[in-house]
């Protein structure tokens, strides 16, 4: 596949956008090059093979010599080319997985040194923790197949990296938890006169590598983000007290470079006691709105974790970890609690369970809309819900 139009996208630093494409490039030239390597090293093992059974018992046996010869060579070449495409793969799925990750927490982008390093070829211990996030939740922009299909290879990879370690325990006499396996090169731990440690994983890496420029650009074209991280767009807008009064004070979040994270506009009984949206005064003219409105222009996640403590771990009494990772799996355990709710409510001489059916049915559409990987729509279905639940 040709490397995903990045370096238009504002929330990507050019240099990360180089350094992905490059990696991009080497890694796919090496896996086509590893991939021939492979059907040589297999060829010419089995047409020694053959030889053998048709001179067997000849005088003059120099073609299955001459072809165990050439065996050799091919396997050695095709362990060489192996271990190259590990270097660069194993490079690429590292920056990969850092500049994914750090779209998603809304962190600015990677210094330039910082890029360089992450070019190196990895420890075994970089890549095993690179690969120990949950794709679940690392590919947000995604429907749940994708994201589950992904989060399956992954437990694979995962799968051989573990055995990458036990079996470098095993060949140094060591325990897999060994500091010096865990910053140690593939190269070091893997004898020559061994088969390479990377059989059962490569492919694997292979397809990882090749897939995560393409969330980066799936996860900034479909989330919102690429303007939502820069502080400037409006990415939700939210109602957060019940109060009837204009607001008289604006008080604003940290600055994201560009412009303050959110901005709440509060009346005079409360533009001083509101702790939950903590913030210094903002100069300026005060806009017509009323008291609790926030302009929100954070990324979806951090929306989605601003639900979460101010209000959504409360209503459900999910504990708060439970939001901390897959949020398609986290909205669907706070509808259920909310469901079990309305069923033991649904009898009582309340307006409380018509506005719980309510809150229920707009965090089943939050649910819907991450469960497609829509996660800005998440948050404006959990932003409704929110509003909703200061009447409870």
């Amino acid at each position: 596949m040709l490397f995903p139009d990045v370096v238009t996208l504002p929330d990507l630093a050019a240099h990360e956008a180089q350094a992905l494409r490059s990696l991009h490039v080497s890694h796919v030239e090496l896996q086509h090059t590893y991939e021939s390597a492979q059907a040589a090293s297999g060829r010419a093992s089995r047409t020694h093979e053959i030889a053998e059974v048709y001179t067997d018992g000849d005088l003059f046996t120099h073609h299955p010599e001459a072809l165990l010869e050439l065996s050799h060579l091919a396997t050695d070449y095709e362990r060489e080319v192996g271990m190259l495409a590990w270097r660069y793969a194993g490079a690429a799925i590292v920056l990969g997985v850092t500049v994914l990750d750090r779209l998603i927490q809304c962190r600015p982008p990677l210094a330039e040194d910082t890029v360089t390093r992450l070019c190196e070829e990895p420890t075994l211990g970089e890549l095993r923790s690179a690969l120990s996030i949950p794709h679940t939740t690392l590919f947000l922009a995604r429907g749940q197949k994708v994201r589950q299909d992904s989060e399956d290879r992954r437990q694979m990879a995962m799968k051989g990296m573990e055995n990458i370690f036990s079996n470098a325990a095993a060949v140094s006499d060591r325990s897999a938890h060994d500091p010096e396996i865990e910053t140690a090169l593939l190269a070091e731990v893997s004898p020559p006169n061994r088969d390479p440690l990377y059989d059962g994983i490569l492919e694997y890496l292979f397809a990882l590598a090749e897939q995560l420029p393409y969330e980066i650009s799936w996860y900034l074209k479909r989330s919102g983000t690429q303007t939502s991280a820069r502080g400037r767009s409006l990415t939700s807008l939210r109602q957060v007290l019940n109060c009837d009064a204009s607001a008289t004070a604006t008080r604003q979040g940290p600055d994201t470079g560009a412009g303050p994270a959110w901005k709440v506009y509060l009346c005079p009984a409360h533009s001083e006691a509101l702790p939950a949206w903590p913030g210094p005064l903002a100069p300026g003219a005060v806009p017509e709105h009323p008291c609790g409105i926030v302009h929100d222009h954070r990324g979806p996640v951090e929306l989605l974790r601003s639900h979460a403590d101010l209000w959504l771990t409360e209503l459900s009494g999910l504990p708060r970890e439970v939001f901390d990772g897959d949020w398609t799996d986290a909205l669907r355990r706070a509808c259920e609690v909310l469901d079990a709710r309305l069923e033991e409510e649904s009898q009582a001489d309340t307006d409380a369970p018509g506005v719980l059916s309510d809150v229920a049915l707009m965090t089943s559409m939050a649910h819907d809309a991450a469960a497609d990987g829509s996660l800005l729509q998440a948050t404006t279905c959990l932003s409704h819900a929110e509003t909703l639940a200061l009447r409870l």
